[in-house]
């Protein structure tokens, strides 16, 4: 209630529509945030674009234009190995066939960075879920042929209970004429990866 009955009604976000999902426009990019939580399934669990009017706004919006995509869910498992629905919602519903070149979700609480053998291929996919809550320390992505890089810098806390936690951490993107700059950072500022 507060989102759609106080967020969306402030004339800070009167771009909106009372939507939400965006897209700003910002030289040949298109940056895009979708609203894959609207309809998901399995109580909030698996993100859905099931609707009729995200691919009808998203649709005309990509057209020759590089494309940045936001959602909280993911379109892949953790360890890049299965596509989900999300993929196809986006991919074939609100794309049109085509793939997003940057797709960013939280939804999964890790840093993750996937390359060019997780099944979303070229698209440049990112899951950034490590700001807030606590997270443990990954292990199975080190074996995963998807996976370039995930957050896994021990935490440093002489906790005992704390033992398996690593440092939280944030991106950030620099997007330009001539392509995106990605920095991940851990909680203390230290650059774990870079584009």
């Amino acid at each position: 209630n507060a989102y759609y009955s106080t967020v969306l009604t402030n004339s800070l976000f009167s771009a909106q529509k009372g939507t939400s999902y965006f897209a700003i426009n910002y030289g040949d990019w298109v940056i895009l945030g979708l609203d894959s939580a609207y309809n998901a399934t399995s109580f909030y669990l698996d993100g859905r674009i099931d609707d009729a009017y995200q691919p009808g706004f998203v649709n005309p919006l990509v057209q020759g234009k590089n494309t940045f995509l936001m959602t909280h869910h993911n379109p892949m498992d953790i360890v890049g190995a299965t596509l989900n629905t999300l993929w196809t919602d986006v991919v074939q519903g609100c794309f049109g066939g085509t793939q997003p070149d940057v797709w960013y979700w939280g939804h999964v609480h890790n840093g993750v960075v996937y390359n060019g053998s997780a099944p979303t291929g070229q698209t440049a996919s990112r899951c950034l879920g490590n700001a807030a809550i606590p997270i443990g320390d990954g292990y199975w992505l080190d074996s995963a042929s998807g996976v370039e890089y995930y957050t896994h810098t021990p935490l440093g806390d002489t906790d005992p209970n704390n033992a398996l936690r690593v440092k939280n951490g944030f991106a950030i993107v620099e997007v330009s004429s001539s392509g995106i700059q990605e920095t991940f950072y851990d909680q203390d500022g230290n650059v774990g990866w870079q584009s």
